[in-house]
């Protein structure tokens, strides 16, 4: 919950001195469910791999998270994907926690995907990108709580590199959420225009490992249901509190971008999904199913522009080990408390 500490990650940041259904359960202190985001947190940030704004929705996720007393947010495990893992650890993570008064963790987990094929020496596998601050803040909070919730807001190789390295940790982890997956008749474009499931294709290989290797309960909150409520443009400009300007100017910049390029009057709260299905389980609609990964043959590796064709689809009658997939929202009534809990977070 938010203590209105600024933590000293965020005074060394803006000083520049630094470089299954998933059920809410809470702890014998009377606490919110330990939680840690996996997350490519990029508020403010521009440019990097690619031109132009990053991505604000992992902002508006942590809020949520902080403000609900179902959470008790740890930490935040920053990673490759909306723009670089680096920056995200010294300067946005840091100041927005600063300006939101929000106290947790910050460790920089991977710089990119994993290997794939894996590199192999001697018949061993080659893990040198796993070797993090991140993977080993993991492990700390895996073995340190019974039920460990791991809301993954951007690409899962942090997780997949727990297994990998520390299969023990890795097992103690109590849920996954992921803003990943599709259903098979989804077509992934917003108004005719094609996009990606980002998590998902940023590192194919590490979602398999979480998958196929691990038995953590996982819990997918679909392109389906993440597009499918909108916190319009004034909305956010109009945002008031010091987190909530803050927010509102940092993020001016993606909004122009997302209601150009989309023709929306508004962003979608992509990650913010995640923390509200802890809260609200009851507001969506969800079911066991199974999953099926699709490959294409261009499919390049590494690639950050051009990975859009690789697809994590779910659906009942997949046959793989059973995970839950969220596909809307339960009623109209449902989506608009979502987008109202996500502003307020914003604002408190």
């Amino acid at each position: 919950m938010r203590k209105h500490l600024i933590p000293v990650a965020a005074v060394f940041a803006i000083a520049g001195l630094v470089g299954g259904t998933v059920a809410c359960s809470p702890s014998a202190q009377g606490q919110g469910r330990p939680t840690v985001l996996v997350s490519d947190f990029s508020l403010g940030l521009a440019g990097g791999w690619r031109a132009g704004p990053a991505d604000v929705d992992d902002a508006m996720a942590l809020a949520l998270a902080d403000a609900s007393e179902a959470l008790d947010v740890q930490g935040i495990v920053t990673t490759f994907g909306n723009s670089i893992a680096p920056a995200q650890t010294v300067w946005s993570t840091p100041t927005f926690l600063g300006e939101a008064g929000i106290d947790a963790a910050i460790e920089e987990g991977a710089r990119r995907g994993l290997s794939d094929p894996p590199v192999t020496f001697a018949g061993t596998e080659v893990v040198s990108e796993c070797k993090t601050e991140g993977v080993d803040y993991l492990a700390q909070q895996a073995m340190a709580h019974d039920d460990l919730l791991i809301l993954g807001i951007g690409p899962l190789t942090s997780v997949a590199c727990l297994q990998l390295t520390d299969p023990e940790a890795a097992a103690r982890i109590g849920g996954i959420i992921a803003l990943m997956g599709t259903q098979p008749d989804t077509v992934l474009e917003i108004n005719g225009v094609a996009v990606s499931d980002f998590n998902f294709g940023m590192d194919v290989r590490a979602a398999q490992i979480v998958l196929e290797q691990t038995n953590i309960p996982v819990t997918f909150m679909t392109f389906d249901v993440s597009t499918s409520a909108t916190v319009d443009a004034a909305t956010i400009a109009g945002l008031t509190g010091r987190p909530g300007e803050y927010f509102a100017t940092e993020s001016a910049q993606w909004v122009d971008f997302w209601t150009t390029k989309f023709s929306q009057d508004g962003i979608y709260p992509f990650d913010a999904h995640t923390v509200r299905y802890v809260t609200n389980p009851q507001d969506y609609q969800c079911s066991e199913v199974g999953f099926d990964i699709e490959i294409p043959a261009n499919y390049q590796f590494g690639s950050q522009t051009d990975n859009t064709a690789a697809r994590l689809q779910v659906a009942p009658e997949f046959e793989s080990r059973r995970v839950t997939a969220c596909t809307a929202f339960t009623s109209d009534a449902a989506r608009a408390a979502f987008v109202d809990a996500t502003v307020a977070a914003l604002e408190e």
